[in-house]
């Protein structure tokens, strides 16, 4: 199982032991539930910006959520760049990276 399925099964494994619905989720990706379904099921490839708001919705961070996933497994693959999907440019990282990433962010 790839990585981004993983993480997505994390996220649902984590939202239904929470009981918050696919549609919270949703709404607070500004995305259809239908959507965000096919994030949760591995169909869709999770964004940077759609995993942070995923984990605040499920109020837990990113580095909680990469290391009870695919601890180890996260690194640096093809200089941080995959290929464009569907317009979105996707990035593995460390969690480390995620972390600074975060931070570069929400620095203002």
């Amino acid at each position: 199982m790839d990585n981004n399925k993983k993480i997505a099964a994390k996220i649902r494994e984590l939202r239904e032991h929470k009981s918050i619905l696919q549609s919270y989720i949703a709404t607070k990706l500004d995305i259809s539930p239908n959507t965000y379904s096919r994030i949760e099921s591995g169909h869709t490839q999770i964004t940077i910006n759609n995993l942070f708001k995923i984990c605040e919705a499920l109020d837990i961070t990113v580095n909680e959520l990469i290391g009870k996933t695919v601890g180890s497994n996260v690194g640096i693959q093809n200089n941080l760049l995959s290929p464009f999907n569907n317009g979105n440019l996707h990035l593995t990282l460390t969690a480390q990276q995620i972390e600074e990433l975060k931070r570069v962010l929400t620095d203002k």
